[in-house]
């Protein structure tokens, strides 16, 4: 057998395996939008920095006229997010040389493709699960495990129920710290059911509850813990507070292409000097009991309240003075207005009250997440492919563009399987909630 049959041979194995076993591997991302894979295929093959536009979710502002609207005065303009391919991964394995490279197709199956596929997947969903933790300012605290009672379902069917009240379409899915579905695996199984419908289920499917039909929950080994600065709260439930003086959106969340959402500059007191908020803290308006409810309009409609509390993702901490005074800056704008006019920007029920309204951050927690498909965005355009042998492949059903083949040196004893994806993600950062989960389970 020649040295180019040889290599036809070996690659048309690595192409065709690698896509499907991606397929099956790539959890998180599988339940990620991917549908602008076309929209990327046409724009040629990609390179490391292309930037892509695509879709955030509709919105639409409803408001009581029955007069003809021409110039679309006080609707919402549609919004893009950029999504930029900055994100290559590549495995790289050295094998033995040319000649001891004829393999069948069933060692490939147990041997270098396993692996390889595996590692490049644990790569993309690394980088998903960084994108559903942190591209978000929604959070719930150890929504299954309540006082340590893992059975505790109105828990469970109150997070499914504010994280869908804020607006959003379809299925959403729920992500859980594998060490902490072990223990719901254990003790709260039953009340989990599968769809029967399905002759496969997924790996990682712990199901849906009979009372939040549109979330399934899920497993997952891929998950990230934050640290919180020293200011934050020990108790989950949130019940030491600072004094808010002052909340100013700084950036207003307006629409438009690749605008990401505005921020809100926060000036707090009471706080013992030298505690810290850090970058990634989340945060938690508590209303004054007599104010009325302080919550987040639907993201759809903004005309509407949701059961969702305000809250943010910080963007900008620092350390408190000697006076218990610091000043931090939080992701999305915090915006109240009263008028009847329809604004885009208006995010808040009521206006925040300075002192009387106060300002709680989250624990330190191993985070899970759970988002909306068309919330979380993945981007792989093509790569070009490595004449004169096959190399580009897109999976069938997660639409990633992956580049896989095995090279050699001529006349040399090195040899190498190598797969390489260039990629980006973004999210959406109404659409996803980071969960709480105590670092220690």
């Amino acid at each position: 057998m020649s040295f180019n049959q040889i290599l036809v041979n070996v690659q048309g194995l690595v192409t065709e395996e690698i896509a499907p076993r991606l397929d099956n591997d790539l959890i998180i991302t599988s339940k990620m939008d991917t549908s602008q894979k076309n929209y990327a295929k046409a724009q040629s093959y990609g390179t490391q920095g292309a930037v892509y536009l695509v879709e955030k979710p509709i919105r639409f502002n409803v408001y009581d006229t029955l007069a003809f609207d021409p110039v679309n005065t006080g609707s919402f303009q549609q919004q893009y997010m950029s999504v930029a391919v900055t994100t290559q991964s590549r495995t790289n394995y050295q094998v033995p040389n040319i000649t001891d490279a004829t393999f069948t197709k069933a060692s490939v199956h147990t041997g270098n493709i396993v692996a390889q596929t595996k590692q490049l997947a644990e790569k993309v969903e690394y980088n998903s699960a960084f994108a559903a933790t942190y591209g978000g300012y929604r959070f719930f605290g150890d929504p299954l495990v309540p006082d340590g009672q893992l059975q505790n379902v109105a828990a469970i069917n109150r997070m499914g129920a504010v994280f869908r009240s804020f607006g959003g379409m379809g299925m959403a899915t729920c992500f859980i710290p594998n060490l902490s579905a072990a223990e719901i695996r254990s003790q709260s199984y039953q009340l989990f059911t599968l769809d029967q419908n399905n002759e496969f289920t997924e790996e990682g499917t712990i199901g849906k509850l009979s009372a939040l039909p549109n979330v399934l929950f899920m497993e997952t080994p891929i998950t990230l813990s934050h640290i919180a600065g020293t200011a934050a709260d020990d108790d989950i439930n949130l019940t030491t507070g600072y004094t808010i003086v002052s909340a100013t959106p700084t950036a207003p969340n307006v629409p438009g292409i690749g605008t990401p959402n505005g921020t809100t500059e926060i000036v707090l007191s009471g706080m013992t000097p030298g505690t810290t908020v850090v970058t990634g803290d989340l945060v938690q308006l508590i209303g004054g009991s007599a104010l009325g409810q302080l919550t987040f309009l639907n993201y759809t409609n903004y005309d509407i309240f949701s059961l969702n509390p305000v809250q943010g993702r910080v963007i900008t901490g620092g350390t408190a003075d000697g006076a218990g005074a610091l000043t931090i800056t939080v992701s999305p704008a915090w915006i109240y207005d009263a008028s009847a006019t329809p604004d885009v920007n208006r995010n808040l029920s009521r206006a925040i009250v300075p002192g009387t309204d106060t300002l709680r951050i989250a624990r330190s927690h191993r985070a899970g997440f759970m988002f909306y498909k068309e919330y979380m965005k993945y981007v792989s355009p093509p790569l070009p492919p490595l004449a004169p042998f096959p190399s580009q492949t897109v999976t069938t059903d997660r639409g990633i563009s992956v580049r896989a083949y095995y090279g050699a040196v001529f006349g040399g004893a090195t040899s190498q399987f190598v797969g390489d994806l260039y990629y980006g993600y973004g999210s959406a950062e109404e659409g996803v909630c980071r969960l709480l989960f105590p670092l220690n389970g």
